[in-house]
């Protein structure tokens, strides 16, 4: 039955030792006397007492290692997302949007009555567009008929054939503009940012379980470091994550002790 476990030699093997002591206890419950089960409780509780420091230092460190790769991460797609922004240059997209514009409105005006079909001019001057070489003109081109297209197709005055054709080059450019705006290193770096998030949510959830294994409700309700850490994590309206500083031991100690002295 119940047997003491090897000896350990960092909070990892404390924490699996406590754990496993913790199954073993819950597996031989029913057949335990009540010597056995306090004796049992009385062990596990002098393992959680010689460990409990080591082991929260060592969750917390993993879990503030975890936030900072998260930082790394958000710093990463921010400068991705700036890279792209700073490759266009301003002068040369607003002329050619406005060059874009006048054409396609142009278009569009020119096929306003019953019977008329602007449809193959659109397209000859999305192609244009598109395979100019030119990324300013593309994106302007792309940009325009998303824009001035998705109007278009909703005109109660035209007819259904001309809207589903105008929906469909809309949709076209607006797809294209998607891979024209959204680079390779942007979808690494959201990938690598969700995954990073990924990551401090489990370690989050992660110190509730440390703090359960000690002997605790969860992490709010442990002594210092683990609260301290576990509040620094909220997250938004939008479910956007939050992140506090790190809090110093003179700060959580204040705060463990304020909470102990409100019991």
């Amino acid at each position: 039955m119940f047997r003491p476990v090897r000896t350990v030699t960092n909070w990892v093997e404390a924490l699996e030792e406590i754990h496993s002591l913790r199954e073993e206890y819950q597996k031989n419950l029913s057949i335990m006397t009540a010597y056995e089960r306090q004796t049992v409780e009385n062990y596990i509780a002098q393992r959680r007492r010689a460990h409990r420091d080591d082991i929260a230092r060592g969750a917390v460190a993993v879990f503030n290692a975890a936030i900072s790769r998260y930082q790394d991460a958000q710093n990463r797609e921010k400068a991705e997302w700036q890279s792209e922004v700073n490759r266009w240059n301003a002068a040369l997209l607003r002329d050619e949007m406005q060059v874009a514009e006048m054409r396609v409105k142009a278009v569009v005006d020119r096929n306003n009555l019953p019977g008329d079909d602007p449809t193959e001019e659109l397209r000859a001057i999305y192609a244009e567009g598109m395979q100019s070489g030119n990324i300013h003109k593309a994106r302007a081109v792309a940009e325009v008929m998303t824009n001035v297209l998705a109007k278009s197709t909703g005109q109660a005055g035209e007819p259904g054939a001309n809207r589903l054709r105008l929906n469909s080059i809309a949709q076209q450019a607006r797809a294209q503009l998607a891979e024209l705006r959204i680079t390779a290193g942007m979808k690494e770096a959201e990938q690598a940012r969700q995954n990073a998030e990924d990551e401090v949510m489990n370690e989050h959830r992660g110190l509730d379980r440390v703090a359960q294994a000690l002997g605790y409700r969860d992490a709010m309700g442990a002594h210092g470091p683990l609260s301290a850490a576990y509040e620094r994590l909220s997250q938004d309206e939008s479910g956007a994550l939050v992140i506090g500083p790190e809090k110093q031991r003179a700060e959580w100690l204040e705060e463990f002790q304020e909470r102990m002295g409100n019991r």
